[in-house]
């Protein structure tokens, strides 16, 4: 255990993907589909029993989709249930348990100036992760510095975290469920978007369902909508960037946004940031602070499970005699940024 000291792990819509984070970086990261193992439990154990290293003893940071409060998550996309008794039994410590969004935070970090790069970005984990920038003007972010920041996902489903620095340098993450708010539309074009997913799902609309919905599905037939497949892309940019912009406002994080996803990066495309920049400055209020606030895409695969290698690489580095960051029982709280 000396030499591999922590198991990052991450569940998706479909796999299970896991690689161990040591003091000279990154093992190779083993994926399999997740319904090939009817638990958690016993995914882990085929694991250890792979890659001959004992799981007993080793911190883990583990990444699901969705909340992770309570003593048990469910994981209803690949139809498991989380136990924290059973992965402490498993790992014999208290495992790092958080929202894929949160992970994505974490490795947003690692990309940021003056970032160390370890743990999070070796090639075990698909290589380094980098920004793009968004907005005119936007630099590389600096997480060294106070500041606050989103992280918004949009991919298979909606999710947002919030990466604050306080002035003594210490790193917070905290997660957040965005993308099941309600949807509110702020033109007649999103209200008939809204009323047409109403008529066909009965259900007010959130925000995952509209930012989600495929500019290919039925419900754009509606009267009123864009009729070609580019105007539709173009509105969904728009409203990205406006629940983008409202999720910066609701956590006042002024120092920036950085959005993350598949979902994301094909919206983005085209002229798909220029629509995003306006629904994300179109604000009646605070506009001056909407429009100097930055904005990025976070690039790279596996964007959770690197986050949970760079939690680990933190922890490990704040518990370290030198360390200044806090951590609870092997479990990381908060942590120097630098």
């Amino acid at each position: 255990m000396d030499q591999m000291h922590g198991l990052a792990v991450a569940i998706d819509d479909e796999d299970f993907n896991a690689v161990w984070v040591g003091p000279g970086g990154t093992g190779t990261t083993r994926r399999w589909p997740a319904a090939r193992h009817r638990t958690l439990t016993d995914a882990l154990l085929a694991y250890e029993a792979e890659v001959r290293v004992p799981l007993r003893g080793a911190r883990c940071a583990l990444a699901v989709m969705g909340t992770v409060q309570g003593e048990t998550v469910r994981l209803p996309r690949c139809n498991w249930t989380l136990s924290r008794a059973g992965l402490r039994a498993l790992f014999d410590r208290e495992p790092l348990v958080v929202n894929d969004v949160a992970a994505c935070a974490w490795a947003a970090m690692a990309t940021g100036v003056g970032a160390t790069g370890v743990g999070a970005t070796g090639v075990g984990v698909a290589g380094a992760g980098s920004t793009e920038p968004l907005s005119l003007g936007a630099l590389r972010p600096c997480f060294r510095r106070a500041g606050r920041w989103v992280v918004v996902a949009v991919d298979s489903g909606v999710g947002a975290a919030v990466i604050d620095v306080d002035h003594g340098g210490i790193a917070r993450v905290l997660d957040g469920e965005t993308g099941h708010c309600l949807f509110a539309a702020a033109d007649g074009d999103e209200r008939r978007l809204a009323d047409a997913i109403w008529a066909v799902r009965r259900a007010p609309p959130s925000w995952e369902t509209v930012l989600t919905l495929s500019p290919d599905d039925a419900l754009w037939t509606a009267p009123g909508l864009p009729q070609a497949r580019a105007g539709r892309t173009t509105m969904l940019a728009r409203m990205m960037g406006r629940h983008v912009g409202e999720t910066v406002m609701a956590h006042a994080a002024w120092s920036g946004a950085l959005v993350v996803g598949d979902r994301a990066a094909k919206l983005l495309a085209g002229g798909g940031t220029a629509a995003f920049n306006a629904g994300f400055d179109d604000k009646a209020q605070f506009q001056r602070l909407f429009r100097s606030a930055p904005r990025w895409r976070l690039m790279g695969r596996d964007q959770a499970l690197r986050g949970c290698a760079e939690a680990l690489t933190r922890a490990d580095a704040a518990a370290a005699p030198s360390g200044t960051g806090q951590a609870t029982g092997g479990v990381p709280v908060s942590l120097r940024a630098a």
